[in-house]
């Protein structure tokens, strides 16, 4: 986490290879889609601060002009009084941060404000717009330029970040969200690269408790079966570190039915003491050693 010169914290926001850093208090509220469109929002537990939208498109002349004015007849039909709309070149974000990317940026006004930047990726094809919202007219420029200028919708190390609720990990890029579940106590992603390659996230909150009904060795048994599969084979585990926290690494060959096809599962689970939480992976199709590449990105808070 980061802090701005007004002393407020940053944390990273990350959903289908969309980046940002956003104040610590703005957390998921709505998303939608997958990765070549969709939609998510933050909310600060009152209203809505910031909206992204994107989706893949093929390139072509004054894309982001054609985008932007359609955007502004959407808002201008909603808007119940006055309203104006301006839009121009992101002369905020720096140059680094520019290349790759056709940029502009824009700000509205109505009942609420907002400042937007909307940009077209080379390497991805996707069109992106973000944009801050704010409850009065009198916007915050330099909150809203600290975020969208921090905002990306790709990596150069092959990875993509996921980070929502102060729980982060780093995947590899050609593993795609297949579903998640985003409760206050569990936080689940599934993750697949092919019909036969699969990797399962999740944190589990009020670890303490969950430990009193099962111990942390227990663990790798319930989550294999927590996955529908008949194992095919011993269980294998043993206690190790991570993040020097006691965890216990596991691998079993699994099949589903009688003559279901065999996979190996390896997976890694941990508690985290200080958070009260645990912390598990979990990858199929013989990529043993993912788990631990994966352990090794978490941040969980």
């Amino acid at each position: 986490m980061t802090k701005s010169n007004a002393s407020t914290t940053f944390t990273p926001f990350a959903w289908h290879g969309i980046e940002c850093e956003v104040p610590e208090a703005w957390e998921l509220a709505r998303y939608d889609g997958g990765y070549d469109a969709g939609y998510a929002s933050l909310d600060d537990g009152v209203d809505t601060r910031f909206h992204c939208r994107w989706n893949r498109v093929r390139k072509r002349p004054k894309l982001l002009e054609g985008a932007l004015k359609r955007y502004e007849r959407s808002l201008r039909k909603a808007a119940k009084g006055t309203f104006q709309f301006e839009a121009g070149h992101a002369a905020f974000v720096p140059k680094p941060q520019r290349e790759g990317r056709d940029l502009a940026a824009f700000r509205w006004e109505a009942d609420t404000a907002a400042q937007g930047l909307a940009w077209y990726s080379h390497a991805t094809g996707r069109l992106v717009m973000a944009e801050v919202l704010f409850r009065e007219s009198g916007v915050d420029k330099a909150l809203a330029r600290r975020v969208l200028k921090s905002g990306r919708d790709h990596r150069d190390d092959g990875r993509r970040l996921w980070a929502v609720y102060g729980f982060t990990f780093l995947a590899p890029d050609h593993y795609t969200l297949e579903q998640a579940e985003l409760a206050p106590g569990r936080l689940r992603f599934e993750l697949r690269a092919a019909s036969h390659l699969w990797l399962r996230v999740e944190r589990w909150a009020m670890a303490s408790q969950c430990l009193h009904k099962a111990s942390l060795e227990q663990w790798p048994r319930e989550l294999v079966k927590l996955l529908g599969l008949a194992p095919r084979g011993a269980l294998e585990q043993h206690e190790t570190r991570v993040h020097t926290h006691r965890a216990c690494r596991f691998k079993q060959t699994v099949g589903r039915g009688r003559l279901g096809r065999r996979q190996r599962v390896a997976g890694l689970v941990w508690t985290c003491p200080e958070d009260d939480k645990i912390v598990v992976v979990m990858a199929g199709g013989g990529v043993v050693d993912l788990p631990e590449d994966i352990a090794a990105t978490v941040v969980c808070r």
